[in-house]
Parts: structure tokens; sequence; C-alpha cells
């Protein structure tokens, strides 16, 4: 995963003006990201209760929970941004 120095900030702005998203794609993109974070936090909070692993095994495999929800987030913008742009501004 990126650092925090490297994280861009995008704002509804953003989408609108440099990705040329709709205000309904947007909201697409946007209930997706809150499925994916729904459904996250549910594993995460399950592999911080489990009681069969010890903490560091229990953080671990939280983390990698995280990760996948991050990566998860970066696909489903990157899928509705390249239905959106030309190939030639995706390069």
């Amino acid at each position: 995963m990126e650092t925090d120095d490297e994280l861009k900030v995008i704002g509804y702005d953003e989408l609108k003006d440099e990705y040329k998203l709709t205000d309904k794609q947007i909201a697409v993109m946007d209930r997706e990201a809150q499925k994916i974070m729904g459904n996250s936090l549910v594993m995460i909070d399950g592999a911080l209760r489990d009681d069969e692993h010890k903490p560091m095994e229990r953080i671990a495999t939280a983390l990698t929970f995280i990760d996948i929800t991050m990566n998860l987030i970066e696909k489903n913008f990157n899928e509705t941004i390249s239905k959106n742009l030309s190939k030639e501004e995706l390069n």
C-alpha cells in the first residue's frame, strides 16, 4: 500500500472535472465503496475477535483485510474511470 505522502485526495470536484464523471457514476462508485467497506468491517471485526489465534496473528489478519479492502476500492475507482475516459486520456 502507498504511504500517506503518496496518497492523493480526490474530491467531488476532481471527479467531475478531471475524470469527467457524472453525478450518477459518482453515486454508483460511492455506493460500491460503501458495500466494500461494510463487508470489510465485518471481516476485520471477526479477525480481531478470533480467540483461536494469538493477538499478533489477529492483527496481521486484520491488516491483510484492510489491504484487500483498499485494493478493491482502488480497483472500483479505476474501473469506473476507465469506462469513462478514452484510451489516450488513460495513458
